[in-house]
């Protein structure tokens, strides 16, 4: 009996389930001899009580068992496990069954006899090691979603640290100044000293409020009692001030419904993309808008700047753009971003109105 390659299923354990005890045997030697591990059984109903107290990798099963059918077997694992790799064995085939245990997620349908029992091995062989490799990305995916999040987290601590500083700090400084200039402004009569205090008076108001700006949108972004639509319209305006950009925002108040967790992701990566926009791409006018459309809302930052290659940032690791899919990811939103070196980028992020 040629089976191939002796090491193909790799210590692998095969959970095998079949009453007819001739076929159960040749395919135990089959497994054994390819070295993986193979627990049989000549019924589903043992075969369900054996998977949740011993983990295997990967499911052998006839269609026609006595109780319980293979295709039942099937239907039970999928409701635990959704990725567990099923192969489906019968001498009975039939279009309707083979449908139904394709649509119910097993990975192959063969026909007994076996003229070549190598094909079934490297079947289950190369379905237990794409299964593997599927649990592995996940868990990748997960190790870089917490990384995101710890990375987002600790970011954010530090600029409320910051905002409190300004406040605390150089707010104080500032008021302090400006009740100075005042003071002096009062026993004045020189023009020109009487101008100058003016001056330092504007000066400092300007730059008091540029602080609180600036704390409010480190602090929080969305006020409280605050739409979305508001809070980013005050954003364009404070960006418009401090970059000398054109800044414009339009809305439909398509936000009205998140709640505030969800408004402040979505706020942060409007503030993000903008943030992008002016380091990166150096424009002249950047827009945002905020719509409903077709079931789902949507957040879009687009500016006329020189634009920026996005995978090769995305593979640099440029934590604005991870952080940005991070919380997207939060509020369960989808994020696109085109942009090249020669054309002006779009951040489009997109969820459902009932987020």
């Amino acid at each position: 009996m040629n089976i191939g390659n002796h090491k193909a299923l790799d210590s692998f354990k095969i959970l095998l389930v079949e009453d007819d005890d001739a076929c159960r045997n040749t395919i135990q030697t089959v497994i054994l001899a390819a070295g993986g591990g193979v627990t049989a059984f000549s019924c589903a109903e043992d075969a369900i009580k054996h998977i949740p107290t011993s983990p295997v990798d990967a499911v052998i099963t006839d269609i026609k068992l006595p109780g319980m059918d293979g295709i039942e077997l099937l239907r039970r694992i999928r409701l635990t496990d959704s990725d567990l790799p099923v192969v489906i064995i019968t001498g009975y085939s039939s279009v309707g069954s083979a449908v139904e245990a394709l649509k119910l997620g097993a990975q192959d349908y063969i026909l007994k006899p076996f003229s070549n029992p190598s094909k079934l091995i490297r079947a289950v062989s190369s379905y237990i090691r794409n299964h593997r490799l599927v649990l592995k990305n996940r868990s990748l995916q997960e190790a870089l979603i917490e990384s995101e999040r710890k990375i987002a987290t600790a970011c954010e601590n530090e600029q409320r640290k910051l905002g409190h500083e300004i406040h605390d700090v150089l707010c104080q400084d500032l008021a302090s100044i400006s009740m100075l200039a005042s003071v002096i402004k009062q026993s004045k009569n020189d023009p020109d000293e009487l101008r100058d205090l003016d001056m330092i008076l504007d000066i400092s108001t300007r730059s008091i409020q540029f602080c609180r700006n600036l704390c409010a949108g480190t602090l929080s972004g969305v006020g409280q009692n605050e739409s979305l639509d508001d809070a980013l319209e005050h954003l364009a305006l404070y960006f418009g001030k401090v970059s000398s950009i054109n800044c414009s925002f339009s809305g439909d108040n398509a936000s009205r419904c998140l709640d505030s967790s969800s408004m402040f992701h979505v706020y942060r990566i409007a503030q993000e993309a903008m943030n992008n926009a002016v380091k990166h791409g150096k424009p002249s006018s950047i827009a945002i808008s905020l719509a409903s459309k077709n079931g789902n809302n949507c957040l879009t930052v687009e500016d006329d700047g020189s634009g920026f290659d996005v995978e090769k940032a995305l593979s640099n690791g440029i934590m604005g753009l991870h952080i940005m899919k991070y919380r997207a990811r939060m509020i369960g939103a989808a994020l696109d971003i085109s942009s090249s070196k020669t054309n002006n980028t779009k951040v489009t992020c997109t969820w459902h109105k009932d987020t």
